[in-house]
């Protein structure tokens, strides 16, 4: 996504998956204009903040849309960004959950917003848990230049649905990421621990969440200089789980910042408050600690209940 000023100098800035992107400055129409959900309620978080890294990316920036992207060969063509060591992404790509203590429960749901260039194409999301099952599910899109036609979720898939979540400002120009453009779509998939059962991939209720993985991208481009994995660009621009449970680490309110990662680093201190606060406004699982039939643990609900658990849980130290 895209802050809406021009990068192509900025070595740590903003770098496009193909020609264009969201742009991100609040204003009516942008994607982060407001509070970000689908048709369900179910609530998206974004990275906002400029200089950080905002997306999972599919693809090879060199490679796409027939090699028109490359770093550095044009004035909208910006050189290869400093945080970007290798060009190729075409995965795997993974996202480590294992310290978050998501569980599914019965009712269980998991939706993931993204958008492919060049023609759309089809990606896949692998769902790994702790006792070494998993599910795949393969997610498809439209060409995300303006309106389109999001195709129905295959029978069979896991998916409960597959959707427009929307059309949101973008910018043009590649890297130069300033212009305005057509507006951009972003698209919706949803599976559930009801329909993964329905469709045979298995039961997980009850079942941790270990990591998630995105890989195998296919474009629906055709392109002589490009692959099926680099015609097209990838951008999972989010994801959410609802009506989850979170297993408590030995120290529920050690969630400090381990290796530039939020975890549990071993130390109880204000960095945790800060991180809470955070998790707190993001509606992130973490921070939801309200009271369940008397026990503390998650209840759907981010209110000061919250807090008051979550200070409880801090003066009480590790092993609370």
């Amino acid at each position: 996504a895209e802050q809406g000023t021009v990068n192509t100098a900025n070595l740590d800035g903003y770098r496009s998956i193909a020609d264009r992107g969201l742009l991100l400055n609040g204003a009516a129409g942008a994607i982060n204009a407001a509070a970000l959900s689908d048709a369900e309620g179910m609530p998206f978080s974004l990275v906002n903040e400029a200089g950080a890294l905002d997306i999972v990316h599919l693809g090879n920036r060199n490679l796409v849309a027939n090699s028109a992207r490359v770093y550095g060969s044009s004035a909208n063509n910006a050189a290869q960004p400093n945080w970007q060591t290798d060009p190729d992404q075409t995965g795997p790509q993974v996202t480590d959950l294992a310290s978050s203590g998501y569980t599914l429960t019965a009712s269980s749901r998991l939706g993931v917003i993204y958008q492919v260039s060049d023609f759309g194409g089809r990606f896949d999301t692998v769902v790994h848990f702790t006792d070494g099952s998993s599910a795949t599910l393969t997610m498809r899109a439209p060409d995300w230049f303006g309106v389109q036609v999001v195709p129905a979720p295959v029978a069979g898939s896991g998916l409960d649905a597959q959707r427009a979540l929307g059309v949101f400002l973008a910018t043009d120009q590649a890297d130069t990421a300033f212009a305005p453009a057509t507006n951009l779509n972003v698209v919706e998939a949803v599976t559930s621990v009801q329909r993964l059962a329905a469709d045979g991939f298995g039961d997980f209720t009850g079942k941790q969440i270990d990591r998630i993985t995105f890989q195998n991208p296919v474009s629906n481009a055709n392109y002589a200089n490009s692959t099926p994995a680099t015609g097209s660009g990838f951008a999972i621009i989010a994801a959410t789980l609802r009506d989850i449970t979170v297993a408590p680490p030995a120290c529920p309110a050690d969630i400090g910042v381990q290796g530039g990662v939020p975890g549990q680093d071993g130390v109880l201190d204000n960095n945790d408050f800060v991180i809470f606060i955070d998790y707190f406004f993001s509606q992130n699982p973490l921070a939801d600690r309200g009271v369940q039939g008397g026990v503390p643990g998650s209840d759907g609900i981010w209110d000061n209940n919250d807090f008051i658990v979550f200070i409880d849980q801090f003066f009480a130290g590790c092993g609370s």
